[in-house]
């Protein structure tokens, strides 16, 4: 079994269709709806793939549609879809806003030179953080850094580095 799996998109677009129906939005989204990550799906589909720890991060909109053409995009699960898992895993999820807004970027001067949003922004500073801790102090831990994601939302609605979306 594996020891853990991280999963994030890019910073990009991400749909709400409706309350836990949530879509990542791939490239030839809306045109093709199969172009989507079905979010909720993918993390039900992660518990179950063999694989101890996964984490997603998402530093997409979560903003909810207008109609068409993306009420259309259905999607599917970045995972295989397996028999229960004789251990489930422990899935993580970390959102750059809450459910039905946008989330927020960097001011366009910045972003046109390096464009990301500010989750990714705060992120890559804790995992920064992380490494340059970890190479000095024994016996770190990782939700040492939590205060760097506290704008992150888990599934679970807690915030921060050390929150469990539940099995």
């Amino acid at each position: 079994m594996a020891t853990w799996l991280f999963a994030a998109p890019s910073t990009g677009h991400g749909i709400l269709l409706a309350p836990g129906t949530e879509y990542w939005l791939l490239s030839g989204a809306p045109q093709n709806p199969n172009e989507a990550v079905n979010l909720l799906r993918s993390v039900e589909d992660a518990r179950n793939a063999g694989i101890l720890d996964v984490i997603f991060f998402s530093d997409a909109c979560r903003s909810a549609v207008p109609g068409a053409p993306l009420n259309g995009v259905v999607g599917g699960s970045i995972f295989p879809n397996r028999t229960l898992a004789p251990q489930s895993g422990e899935v993580d999820v970390f959102f750059a806003t809450r459910s039905g807004n946008p989330a927020r970027e960097v001011p366009e001067a910045e972003a046109t030179q390096h464009y990301r949003g500010l989750f990714t922004d705060c992120l890559l500073k804790a995992l920064r953080a992380r490494r340059l801790l970890s190479q000095k102090v024994a016996g770190w831990h990782p939700t040492s850094v939590g205060h760097y994601l506290a704008p992150a939302q888990t599934l679970s609605g807690r915030t921060g580095a050390s929150g469990r979306g539940g099995r």
